[in-house]
């Protein structure tokens, strides 16, 4: 990773050395499970179509990027590695898109 003045990770470079991908095309694709790793800058609106599965993005607060932040964490459950990302230097995003809110509401006469 490269970094500019005072810490601060050049973006561009950041992004496609982690995605392999253009800054700009990111925003709209979605993304699944098999694509995403750690350390790879995400909106969380990307991760939509991945269920049961725990993702915690974390964005240092000197760490300028457009999207929401890099992935931290990912598994079934929560463990002490995805807690160990909560520190006062880190902005936190947890997603978790639960497959059971797909079946809809279930109705009895």
């Amino acid at each position: 990773m490269r970094l500019k003045n005072k810490g601060i990770v050049d973006v561009g470079v950041f992004f496609e050395e982690m995605t392999g991908m253009s800054h700009e095309s990111s925003k709209f694709k979605m993304l699944t499970l098999n694509e995403i790793k750690i350390g790879m800058p995400v909106f969380k609106e990307q991760l939509a179509k991945i269920y049961d599965t725990w993702i915690i993005i974390y964005k240092p607060k000197n760490l300028q990027i457009p999207e929401d932040g890099l992935i931290g964490f990912i598994g079934k459950e929560t463990n002490e590695e995805s807690a160990a990302l909560y520190t006062e230097d880190n902005i936190i995003t947890p997603v978790f898109n639960d497959s059971t809110d797909l079946e809809g509401d279930i109705y009895e006469e």
